[in-house]
C-alpha cells in the first residue's frame, strides 16, 4: 500500500468526505437560520401591520376629536360674550344649547391594544426599525401628557364649574339622557341665566375652561403629528417588503 501511495488516496478521500459534510452541515445551518430569520421577519411584519392599523383608527378618532374641541371652545366663547355685570336675559335657545354642551365632556380614549399587548408579551423586540421605536416613544409620551391634561381640566370642572352653575342653574335640567328617549323629570327651580352671567365667579370659571380646551387641542394636535409620522414609518418599512 505504501508503494502505490494508497493511504494517501484514502486521507484524500476521509479529507473530502469531511469537507462534503461540514459543507452539508454549514447550508443546512444556514438554510435553518434563514427560516428562522424570516419567520421572525414575518411576524414583525405582522405587528407592524397591526400597529399601522391601529394608529389610523386612532387617527380617526383624532380628527373627530378636535372637531368637538373646536366646537367647545366656539362655545364658551359665545357664553363669555355674554358674561356682563349688566346682562340682560335673552331667550335665546342657541344660547341655552351652548350653555348645556359645556357639561359634554368629551375624553380622547386611544386604541392601544396591539401596542400594549406587543408591550406585555415582549414581542416589541420585533421590531428592528429603530426610527420606529423611537416614534412610539414619542406618541406614547404625548399621549401620557394629554391624559393628564385631561385630568386636570376635567377636575376643574367638577370641583370649580358645576359648583358655581348649580347656583343658579337646577342640574336635574340638564338632558344627560336626551338621546335615548327618556322624558326627564324637569326641576322646578327656575334658570337663573341672568345673574349667572353677571357673575364674575362664573366668567372667570368658563374662562379657564375655555383655556383647558386650547391647551388639550395643542395638545391633542401634537399627538396627531405624532401619529402622522409613525403612519409613514410604518408604511415605509412595509413598503421594503413589497419591494424585495
Amino acid at each position: 500500500m505504501a508503494d502505490d501511495n494508497k493511504p494517501l488516496k484514502y486521507i484524500r478521500y476521509a479529507i473530502g468526505e469531511i469537507v462534503l459534510v461540514v459543507i452539508g452541515i454549514l447550508i443546512a445551518l444556514s438554510v435553518s437560520n434563514w427560516n428562522d430569520n424570516r419567520n421572525l421577519r414575518n411576524q414583525e411584519l405582522l405587528l407592524l401591520n397591526n400597529l399601522k392599523l391601529e394608529m389610523e383608527n386612532n387617527l380617526f378618532l383624532i380628527e373627530n376629536y378636535l372637531k368637538t374641541k373646536e366646537e367647545r371652545i366656539k362655545d364658551a366663547n359665545v357664553l363669555l360674550s355674554y358674561t356682563d355685570p349688566d346682562y340682560i336675559q335673552k331667550e335665546e335657545d342657541s344660547l341655552a344649547r351652548k350653555f348645556i354642551r359645556i357639561f359634554y365632556i368629551d375624553n380622547y380614549k386611544a386604541e392601544i391594544m396591539v401596542l400594549n399587548a406587543a408591550k406585555n408579551s415582549n414581542s416589541i423586540k420585533l421590531i428592528r426599525n429603530q426610527q420606529i421605536k423611537t416614534n412610539l416613544a414619542k406618541w406614547e409620551q404625548s399621549l401620557k401628557s394629554q391624559m393628564q391634561l385631561i385630568d386636570f381640566g376635567n377636575e376643574h370642572f367638577s370641583n370649580s364649574l358645576i359648583p358655581i352653575i348649580s347656583n343658579y342653574y337646577p342640574l336635574k335640567n340638564i338632558p344627560y339622557d336626551a338621546g335615548n328617549g327618556n322624558i326627564q323629570d324637569l326641576s322646578k327651580h327656575k334658570n337663573e341665566f341672568e345673574k349667572m352671567f353677571r357673575s364674575r365667579e362664573f366668567e372667570n370659571s368658563l374662562y379657564r375652561i375655555k383655556n383647558f380646551e386650547r391647551a388639550r387641542t395643542r395638545q391633542v394636535k401634537e399627538l396627531k403629528e405624532f401619529t402622522l409620522e409613525l403612519i409613514q414609518e410604518l408604511n415605509k418599512e412595509l413598503n421594503k417588503e413589497l419591494n424585495i
